[in-house]
């Protein structure tokens, strides 16, 4: 999600609702989340902010998810190209195709390692990772 952009109430609100999906998927997988213990937009420091880390932790995972409300100046756009040059299972959930750029949008209709779904609710967000995760499962 682009947290960069969020402040005050809505920042909480969101993070709040991303741990939810959080929670539910460490249920049977691995689930890595930056903001997990940053309560607060105002306590993120990025003094402490290790790109290495961040990095690495995306080197470790199967699936890489997106979420994406607006268009907006985010390190997600690089996050999501460093995920797709390591292969990785990348899937962007939008409120509207408008808020990705071309490319992305082309690449999400080319590419057998993205996918694009139409969604702004948790809750569908949810299933839909559930289902994705056990069709990954029983293919194995």
């Amino acid at each position: 999600m682009q947290m960069s952009n969020l402040e005050g109430d809505e920042y909480v609100k969101v993070r709040h609702n991303i741990m939810e999906l959080v929670y539910e998927l460490r249920k049977s997988d691995y689930v890595y989340f930056y903001n997990e213990f940053i309560q607060k937009a105002e306590e993120f420091d990025p003094a402490k902010f290790n790109p290495y880390d961040y990095l690495d932790e995306i080197n470790k995972c199967d699936y890489f998810i997106a979420i994406f409300s607006e268009k907006i100046v985010s390190s997600i756009y690089f996050e999501v190209g460093y995920a797709l040059g390591k292969e990785k299972n990348l899937i962007y959930f939008i409120k509207d195709e408008k808020v990705l750029p071309t490319l992305m949008r082309i690449a999400g209709d080319d590419l057998p390692k993205v996918q694009i779904i139409k969604t702004d609710s948790l809750p569908e967000i949810l299933a839909r990772m559930k289902n994705i995760i056990n069709n990954e499962r029983n293919s194995k």
